[in-house]
């Protein structure tokens, strides 16, 4: 008995072994996972792009293989093409304002055959338009543009494009932040509706001018044809009759009219009839506010006043006959636009001291500084054509020195000049030079 069960105990072992060396002896690498550690895939450049094509409702996929043998594990990545969507009849899809449907039918590509399915709306898809302006650019923001959709006209897209242009203002009407007064200008701003930081004043834009004189009259300038010219005025007296007098550069009748520029005084053709202050001893002082426009003085305006010293404006080409005459002038400096002291100018003007002519002065007419006794010497421009007709400088009781510029001046008469300058100068050792005499004496000499 005992020998029979160690016989089964032989036979139990031998089968263990068997099994054993069976499992092992298959020909076959022991089963060793190789990628318990990853998988290797490579790099991007292995890569097979498109390998698995897209279907109804897949898209393509990219793939690459491990490289582990003998794994056979695959990497995907999604591919270029979409899904294709299934190829039926009826089929639309959806836009932001309605549903779309599958449609019915059977599908070429996948084989399958389909119900119609309604597909919801899709918010998102849009059939936009071209792009048009909405804004254009301004000083705080760039151009804006704006496209619709065709499905619904309130479904839009904006976007920004360029840059802001500093210069696109939307400006405001001008408003008084100063008024005017009788010699200052006033201050006028406006502001930019977009930023109502960006400020503008008179400096830049608009200017309110001064007003001059209050009482002061104005009218539109007529040339002697009798046509009114509508572009400038004729300052007059109006109801001032003493004191200092400030005449404007710019005058308007309202608020409303347009500032033109005053460039005459007194009358408008050289008349007497109309003269600014001509006689009014009350008048101490002229002024002409700048940047003065004024060109043209009348006759006899300050004729008979009181003043004593005159700055001319700069633009100043007409002097009318007596204009100074018998004022208490004691220095005068005649701009360089006067080619022509007419009659009597500063006739009677005892206390004028200086006379400073310019360059550009052509003649001196009849008696244009006669009796001016406290003159003492003067200087006549190269430029002087002529002196006379007659007592240019008689009665220059001081007359001391008298400098010719040029040698080519014509003297119409032999009276001009107090004592015997006149000859002096005409003879033929004459012309250019400095000419002196003795305090009351008639007789001049040329110095050089």
């Amino acid at each position: 008995m005992k020998k029979l069960v160690n016989f089964f105990k032989f036979i139990a072992l031998i089968a263990i072994i068997e099994l054993v060396l069976f499992a092992c002896d298959d020909g076959k690498t022991p089963n060793i996972d190789p990628c318990a550690n990853g998988h290797n895939f490579g790099s991007d450049s292995d890569w097979v792009e498109d390998a698995d094509p897209a279907t109804c409702e897949a898209p393509s996929y990219d793939t690459r293989s491990c490289k582990n043998t003998p794994c056979i594990a695959k990497d995907k990545r999604t591919g270029s093409h979409p899904a294709l969507g299934h190829n039926l009849p009826g089929a639309y899809a959806a836009t932001c304002m309605a549903a779309g449907n599958t449609g019915t039918g059977h599908c070429d590509r996948c084989g399958e055959d389909f119900t119609g399915e309604v597909i919801p709306i899709d918010s998102d898809n849009h059939d936009f338009s071209e792009w048009t302006q909405k804004t254009a650019a301004t000083c705080v923001s760039p151009e804006r543009q704006i496209r619709e959709c065709t499905h619904n006209a309130a479904h839009t897209e904006e976007e920004n494009i360029g840059e802001i242009n500093p210069a696109a203002h939307d400006w405001s009407e001008w408003a008084v932040i100063q008024p005017t007064e009788t010699t200052d200008g006033g201050d006028e701003e406006r502001k930019c509706s977009h930023n109502l930081n960006h400020i503008e004043y008179h400096a830049t834009g608009n200017i309110l001018y001064a007003t001059g004189t209050a009482g002061l009259e104005y009218e539109l300038v007529t040339g002697f044809s009798g046509i009114q010219d509508s572009n400038s005025y004729v300052v007059r007296a109006g109801t001032v009759t003493s004191g200092e007098v400030y005449i404007p550069a710019f005058h308007r009748l309202n608020a409303d009219s347009e500032y033109l520029p005053v460039t005459h005084t007194g009358t408008g053709d050289g008349g007497y009839e109309g003269t600014l202050f001509r006689g009014n001893q009350d008048i101490t002082a002229i002024h002409f506010l700048a940047p003065s426009n004024i060109s043209y003085f009348g006759a006899c305006d300050f004729q008979g006043t009181s003043i004593t010293e005159i700055t001319l404006p700069e633009g100043l080409t007409n002097i009318g006959r007596y204009t100074f005459q018998y004022t208490n002038l004691t220095k005068i400096t005649i701009p360089e636009g006067i080619t022509y002291i007419p009659e009597a100018t500063f006739r009677g003007c005892v206390n004028l001291e200086e006379i400073n002519l310019p360059e550009g002065l052509r003649d001196i007419g009849t008696q244009a500084f006669q009796y001016c006794t406290s003159l003492t010497e003067i200087t006549l421009p190269e430029s002087l054509q002529s002196i006379g007709f007659v007592r240019a400088f008689e009665g220059c009781t001081s007359l001391t020195s008298v400098t010719f510029m040029g040698g080519t001046v014509y003297l119409y008469a032999r009276d001009n000049f107090p004592g015997d300058l006149d000859d002096k100068y005409s003879a033929e050792d004459g012309g250019i030079g400095t000419y002196t005499r003795e305090a009351g004496s008639e007789i001049w000499t040329k110095l050089n």
